[in-house]
């Protein structure tokens, strides 16, 4: 299966705990997304949780659970665009969150390449917008 943009669904807020993960730290002053891009078969997820706002609009913090381990990704958008109902692009770059460093955990290193993969493929079934984005398709590059 592939990664689909949706709502989240009762019984997947119950699944993955996500009462839990939005009590947590770091989320008391955000409002959490109700939506996501999830690939079900793989159980892996891709949630913002948080944006800039006025001149800090190219930064976003999102969540990425991936087989069971969820992930702080801190993303600049370097560009984006296209035409409404048509082809879109996205360029984001990761950068560093709150100084911790790259987003991988250490026991995960020898599988970092899969997960960014999995990450660059997640971005581009979000196409720039999740269960709202006007592309019809969309192609993403993600600079490290």
């Amino acid at each position: 299966m592939a990664f689909v943009n949706e709502l989240i669904s009762e019984d997947d807020r119950k699944k993955y705990d996500l009462d839990k993960v939005e009590s947590g730290p770091g989320m008391r002053a955000k409002t959490p997304q109700r939506q996501w891009t999830i690939d079900h078969e793989r159980e892996i997820y891709l949630r913002v949780i948080k944006r800039g706002r006025e001149e800090y609009n190219y930064k976003s913090t999102w969540h990425f659970c991936w087989r069971g381990e969820l992930m702080t990704v801190c993303l600049e958008t370097l560009s984006a665009g296209g035409e409404r109902g048509g082809h879109g692009w996205s360029h984001y770059k990761l950068v560093d969150c709150y100084m911790k460093g790259f987003f991988v955990p250490d026991h995960l290193l020898d599988q970092r390449d899969e997960i960014v993969a999995d990450l660059r493929d997640a971005l581009t079934a979000y196409k720039g917008g999740g269960i709202h984005s006007t592309r019809k398709t969309s192609e993403t590059t993600l600079t490290i």
